[in-house]
């Protein structure tokens, strides 16, 4: 069994896309003011989507959607922007398909949130990254087999912990306080193609993916 067979034999967690978390979410996107870097977060979602890193197939992870991205709201702590519940294979989306995640409680996986769809499954993934590091504000999460392959040579969370568990916060400070360069671009191994980039502005952040993912092709 090749490493990256060992990887994938482990990483046999729940379907992607399933949310196990619970969430309470009030009102719409209607009252949320258009913002540049909004319109900047769905340039980038769209760059990821042409590229396969962010989309949806029938093929891949029992036709659910994949991959999601997220920024932490200006001024404040702890609330964030993220896509919506499986709207990553949309080919554009409207302010209906964002959701304002306002407070996570990573000890119960209660999430309470501003939208009108469910916000994405990966959610206690991207508030578990925010927690750990209040300098990060941009968090892209994409499904990549090219570089999920080298994982081995990435930093990344233990094959051993699931993605969604509350082990995972752990592993994610853990994490991030071993490797403090930033941007960082890292793999879950408990969560099979799971590629993470964070860092403290989208476009230096997205670019790090970008530069990982033509390595990893080149390979």
């Amino acid at each position: 069994m090749t490493a990256q067979d060992a990887l994938a034999a482990e990483a046999g967690s729940p379907s992607e896309g399933v949310i196990q978390f619970g969430y309470s979410l009030s009102g719409s996107m209607a009252s949320f003011p258009p913002q540049p870097w909004l319109a900047a977060l769905g340039s980038w979602r769209s760059i990821l989507q042409r590229l396969d890193l962010v989309g949806q197939s029938p093929e891949r992870y029992d036709g659910f959607a994949y991959g999601n991205v997220s920024m932490r709201l200006p001024g404040t702590t702890s609330a964030f922007l993220i896509s919506a519940s499986q709207t990553s294979g949309l080919a554009t989306v409207s302010e209906a398909d964002w959701v304002v995640v306002e407070d996570v409680d990573l000890a119960t996986f209660q999430v309470r949130a501003h939208g009108i769809k469910p916000p994405s499954s990966e959610t206690i993934t991207h508030a578990m990254i925010y927690a750990a590091d209040a300098n990060i504000r941009v968090v892209l999460h994409v499904h990549s087999a090219r570089i999920w392959q080298q994982a081995t040579l990435m930093p990344g969370t233990p094959a051993g912990i699931r993605y969604g568990s509350p082990d995972l916060a752990g592993a994610m400070t853990q994490l991030l306080g071993a490797h403090t360069q930033r941007p960082l671009v890292f793999v879950t191994r408990g969560h099979e193609d799971g590629v993470f980039a964070c860092g403290p502005g989208l476009d230096e952040t997205a670019s790090a993916l970008l530069a990982c993912y033509a390595a990893a092709c080149a390979t």
